[in-house]
């Protein structure tokens, strides 16, 4: 009897001090690969469309504005995370904003591993795993989207584990919705994991699962959401010029657009050239496989659930929010959205094959790899400026960044833009796409669009008008095309009465050097 004691104990030691070493493991490797991918990367490329509206908004955050209420913006709690790093970091230059995203990546890489903490994955595997994941949480300013993709199948999956612990269930709900709220596009986020919900609720009931059970499941989890999401509805009500911008324009606003992005054709596989192009071959195979395996995916794992075989949870939770992903990147197919969605199918199949046997689980993960090494590095920016273009370094505030030459010249033109017409407690007005220009002005927006890429009705230009009528701003730099070159999107078509008010306050700059496509004017009195 001793002896059996004496080897329980000893097991429940090893169980721990294994518990401890990949706990260790996985934060030590989050932090070293994050490290190392900001060293290489934190001072390389920029764009002044996307990441520039995220950066605008932190700087404006640290300044007293309130993203929805003082501009057009995320959700709030993404803008709070990302300035809290810039206040770590000491400034608000680009820097230390991709600062505040790698905190984010942290996250990200450590839930990720931990996820794996009670499967067969070896502890040396872990750092093959993180540079995986790292791979595909691109472009970084989408870091925010990528954690909240990783923090939903974790919900999800420890909602499976402990489904008979309704304080489990609850408290998993709970610490979504918190989530949506903290990484932002709330309203998509809670959608998906929704869907998530009830493909696992369609699983259980395929393995005869009582529906009562079930029921009370999805109830405790849906519960656990509207607690996690009130605190921003407290918000709401304590702002009230907060919560009635954020009702017009991030709710009615989403559903008259019916998407909050601009759609671009497909990339079928079939319908990419494949000579001179496998890079981008290669890349619509992906789109398509993506889109067309998924749903077969799910469809295998439902029938494996109607012979009553359990799916591993953490595929089931990743698979399960597939669907709704392959609805998102059909809204604007392009690398940048089909990246989130990859990451589930990367998690889903690291789960699945430390299942298989040893020669079939490395053979999988060698396959994950290579996939990820091939898409994934060629769109790095450290890889495009030492490989694919060339790059030369630019100053923008305190920061010198290594740019690829077309969006040099942009900055180029912004800088002496501002240099000639943006006075002490003066402002200007840049539209229609380059939120990026006043943070690199350091700067304020005289109106509270500064993505101005959707038709806009008369009222919403008429307010912006006033805006600009109070502001009074020096001058004006005017990009004539559309997004990705339609004629419709010109900011002349989408803002026709805002573009009629310029042409009449304001008047073309003679002997100023432009880049073709673009128009400054002066204020005329």
């Amino acid at each position: 009897m001793q002896m059996c004691g004496d080897m329980e104990g000893s097991v429940l030691i090893e169980q721990r001090l294994q518990r401890r070493i990949w706990w260790g493991v996985s934060i030590g490797v989050s932090y070293l690969v994050t490290w190392w991918m900001f060293v290489l990367q934190g001072q390389t490329g920029f764009s002044l469309w996307d990441e520039g509206f995220l950066w605008y908004g932190v700087q404006r955050i640290v300044q007293g504005d309130l993203p929805i209420r003082d501009f057009f913006a995320y959700d709030v709690g993404r803008y709070l995370w990302l300035a809290l790093g810039m206040t770590i970091w000491g400034d608000t230059g680009l820097v230390a904003f991709r600062f505040g995203l790698a905190t984010m990546q942290i996250v990200v890489l450590m839930s990720a591993l931990l996820l794996f903490r009670r499967t067969a994955l070896s502890l040396w595997a872990i750092p093959i795993v993180s540079l995986v994941i790292s791979l595909w949480a691109w472009p970084a300013y989408r870091m925010p989207d990528v954690m909240i993709v990783v923090v939903a199948v974790a919900a999800l999956t420890v909602m499976q584990r402990y489904a008979h612990w309704t304080g489990f269930v609850l408290g998993m709900g709970i610490l979504y919705g918190l989530a949506t709220i903290l990484v932002g596009d709330m309203r998509k986020h809670i959608a998906f994991f929704v869907f998530g919900m009830l493909v696992v609720a369609v699983s259980w009931l395929l393995r005869r699962r009582h529906w009562r059970q079930v029921l009370a499941w999805l109830g405790d989890g849906l519960m656990g959401l509207g607690i996690g999401v009130l605190p921003l509805l407290g918000f709401a009500l304590a702002q009230p010029e907060f919560g009635a911008q954020y009702w017009e324009h991030m709710v009615v606003g989403f559903l008259q657009r019916e998407t909050a992005n601009i759609p671009l054709p497909y990339p079928w596989v079939w319908s990419v050239a494949w000579s001179g192009n496998a890079y981008g071959w290669l890349i619509g195979l992906l789109f398509t496989a993506f889109v067309l395996a998924g749903p077969l995916w799910l469809g295998w794992l439902w029938w494996r659930s109607w012979q009553r075989v359990a799916p591993n949870p953490i595929v089931l939770a990743s698979v399960g929010m597939i669907p709704p992903y392959i609805t998102y990147v059909l809204s604007r197919a392009d690398l940048a959205h089909l990246t989130q969605g990859m990451v589930l199918v990367v998690l889903a199949w690291i789960a699945l094959a430390v299942e298989w046997q040893r020669w079939r689980r490395w053979l999988a993960l060698s396959g994950v790899v290579v996939v990820s090494v091939l898409v994934m590095l060629p769109a790095q920016p450290w890889w495009e400026c030492r490989y694919a273009v060339e790059c030369r370094v630019v100053r923008i505030n305190a920061d010198e960044i290594h740019i690829p030459g077309p969006i040099a010249d942009e900055i180029d033109l912004i800088q002496q833009f501002g240099d000639r017409f943006l006075q002490e407690d003066g402002q200007v007005y840049i539209t229609p796409f380059w939120p990026g220009a006043y943070s690199v002005l350091n700067t304020r927006s005289p109106v509270w669009e500064i993505y101005a890429i959707w038709p806009r009705d008369e009222r919403f230009q008429q307010q912006e008008i006033d805006r600009l009528e109070a502001a009074k701003p020096a001058a004006v730099l005017l990009k004539k095309e559309g997004l990705d070159g339609a004629e419709e999107r010109r900011f002349r078509n989408t803002h026709s009465m805002m573009y009629e008010y310029l042409r009449k306050q304001y008047r073309p700059v003679p002997n100023f050097t432009l880049l073709p496509g673009y128009t400054i004017m002066e204020r005329r009195n």
